[in-house]
């Protein structure tokens, strides 16, 4: 159980690093074809929507859900001061600090639980169209669930607390000699670890299928930026 709460922890980093990297990389490229911003936005914002659209609405749907007033979505990137891409926005009023920092960690909340819910669904054996939706889905999520270094922090400080609070439950339900507690105690064991293996499954899923995209987009776009390059 320890070792499969390591494994999701490090794959965690593993997406951050390499679905911002790739969004990076993407812009670069982009930039050096079209030699224009706001056709670098564009086309950003146009391969990135699903996924965008996923993480904004996340934040939009935690916001209203816990009472706290929202005022538009935005799904076009933003190239900020730094050359960094800000992918989208929801604006929100100003309420505690509880509810700002989990309406900000919404995107991690709902992109876990979809990459969680479509592996535990997914079967050997499906049609190619179910898998080519799957493969999509691990990759717009992943390359989106995170919009800042904080998401990940956040998320996980969250999964630290969760995972006291199960271990906690674990180890009183085997002090405690009430039966009817140790039934439940060894049943919530058995499902919190039958699904996190699906989780770390479709992690491990998510960040094969962003880096593999990110190999392919450069064999493909480099040699086109060479052949585009006028010769001295």
């Amino acid at each position: 159980m320890t070792i499969l709460l390591l494994q999701i922890l490090g794959l965690l980093f593993l997406i951050f690093w390499a679905s911002r990297t790739f969004i990076k990389i993407l812009g670069q490229y982009l930039f050096r074809i079209f030699k224009n911003e706001a056709a670098v936005v564009k086309g950003l914002a146009f391969i990135l929507l699903p996924g965008t659209f996923i993480h904004e609405a996340a934040h939009l749907i935690l916001a209203e859900f816990m009472q706290v007033r929202t005022d538009g979505i935005s799904v076009m990137p933003e190239i900020k001061a730094d050359r960094s891409i800000k992918l989208g926005g929801v604006k929100i009023e100003q309420t505690d600090p509880l509810r700002r920092t989990l309406i900000g960690l919404a995107p991690v909340f709902f992109g876990l639980i979809l990459i969680w819910v479509a592996t535990a669904y997914s079967k050997s054996g499906m049609e190619w169209v179910f898998v080519a939706l799957y493969i999509y889905l691990l990759l717009q999520v992943g390359l989106t669930m995170f919009s800042s270094a904080k998401d990940l922090e956040g998320s996980v400080v969250g999964l630290f607390l969760a995972s006291l609070v199960f271990l906690l439950v674990k180890y009183i339900g085997e002090i405690v000699t009430f039966v009817p507690l140790i039934n439940a105690k060894n049943q919530l064991v058995s499902f919190v670890s039958h699904n996190l293996f699906y989780l770390r499954n479709g992690l491990f899923y998510s960040l094969v299928v962003i880096v593999v995209t990110m190999l392919l987009v450069s064999v493909v776009l480099v040699p086109l930026l060479r052949s585009n390059t006028p010769r001295s």
